[in-house]
C-alpha cells in the first residue's frame, strides 16, 4: 500500500497501522487499484489508468 499525498509506504507501516489509516481515510478502501511495477492507480475514473500504461 502506497499513498504518496499522505507520504506512505507498506515496508513502513505494521497491519494494524494500515487498518487504522483505512478507518481514518476510507477513500484508501476505492477500486479498482491498478499496479503496475512500482506504480499503484486508483482507476476511478478509469481514463486515470493512463497514467501508468
Amino acid at each position: 500500500m502506497g499513498d504518496k499525498s499522505l507520504g506512505l509506504s507498506k515496508k513502513e507501516l505494521s497491519d494494524p497501522q494500515i487498518i487504522a489509516l483505512m478507518v481514518k481515510h476510507p477513500d484508501l478502501l476505492q477500486r479498482p487499484i491498478v499496479i503496475k511495477g512500482d506504480k499503484v492507480v486508483l482507476a476511478r475514473p478509469a481514463e486515470e489508468i493512463i497514467k501508468i500504461i
